[in-house]
């Protein structure tokens, strides 16, 4: 009788080995490949919140420090802007005068700080960023917010030295500000106002930045939601 180690191997005993093999291969490569995903989408969401704390942070800061007066013909106020589509290049949201670090050069804490978002392809540079605004007393033909003279919230063509919308974080999907009254009332859009808001609700969508220019099923994949509401109802007027 022939020993084992000197036998030799059958067809079907080859095509049963192959297919025993390409089976395990199949199995570590499909673990290979879900682990890759999980450990993807795990960096992606650590990216999102990490952009979320980054935008909540910079816009409580701002919205704490919001300062309005009623004082005749000494007016300072807030502007809601209308209901300006998000795919519209110049989709602002609000303008509102705080107290804050200034630009290098200025006298007064005061600026005039706006909030915008778009997701308007024409402007690939700037698409799926929420970015600020912060008009300082350096450009004087632009603060201008006391007394409340006519368009004082529209800032769009400055010096971009002196008042450049700034990006606050990428892969923004969607951005609201909604503003409320003691009363609860909403602020209404192209609202023009001295009331100080005792609360306002943001809300942010996020996806992975780097996925910005991969198609919508792709970045949706990593897309969260975040709500915060800042109560600003101890602050006086």
């Amino acid at each position: 009788m022939m020993p084992i180690w000197r036998r030799k191997f059958t067809l079907v005993e080859l095509i049963v080995s192959m297919a025993l093999v390409s089976s395990i291969m199949l199995i570590l490569f499909s673990f290979l490949a879900s682990s890759q995903r999980t450990w993807s989408l795990s960096d992606s969401t650590a990216r999102i919140y990490q952009n979320s704390r980054t935008a909540f942070n910079i816009i409580e800061r701002d919205l704490q420090c919001i300062v309005n007066s009623a004082v005749s013909n000494r007016e300072i106020g807030l502007y809601v802007f209308g209901p300006t589509p998000a795919d519209a290049n110049d989709a602002l949201h609000a303008c509102f005068v705080a107290s804050t670090e200034p630009l290098a050069g200025a006298y007064s804490r005061l600026c005039e700080i706006t909030y915008k978002h778009h997701i308007d392809s024409s402007d690939p540079a700037t698409q799926y960023n929420l970015t600020r605004q912060l008009v300082s007393d350096n450009d004087s033909a632009n603060w201008d917010f006391l007394g409340q003279p006519a368009d004082w919230w529209l800032n769009n063509n400055l010096n971009p030295d002196l008042a450049e919308f700034e990006k606050v974080v990428g892969g923004v999907a969607e951005f609201s500000m909604t503003f409320y009254t003691e009363g609860n009332t909403v602020f209404s859009a192209g609202s023009d106002t001295v009331v100080r808001p005792a609360r306002v609700v943001v809300d942010l969508v996020l996806f992975d930045e780097s996925l910005k220019n991969l198609p919508a099923t792709q970045r949706f994949k990593t897309q969260r939601s975040f709500t915060k509401v800042f109560y600003l109802g101890h602050l006086q007027n």
